[in-house]
């Protein structure tokens, strides 16, 4: 499949009435879990707005204030993320 472009091979009403389904189901499963994270953390994400509707610019420090300190595995990505845009 990789180099061949896109399919153009036809699949059935059923499949593509399948599929369209699976990924409905997907959508609204993550969807559903974003609106739950959201209401979790809606204190935070009050404090956050509110930071930023006071300053123009905010810093890492001024997210951890509001947030607290970031767990060791999230600290890890980050600056694992960081260490990829240096090197880019």
């Amino acid at each position: 499949f990789l180099d061949q472009g896109p399919s153009t091979q036809r699949r059935s009403e059923k499949l593509e009435a399948l599929l369209d389904r699976e990924t409905q189901d997907i959508i609204n499963a993550a969807y559903q879990e974003a609106l739950q994270v959201l209401a979790d953390h809606r204190t935070e994400l009050e404090a956050m707005a509110r930071l930023l509707l006071e300053k123009e610019k905010i810093e890492a420090k001024d997210i951890q204030r509001v947030l607290g300190p970031a767990a060791p595995s999230a600290q890890r990505s980050a600056s694992g993320s960081e260490e990829a845009r240096n090197v880019a």
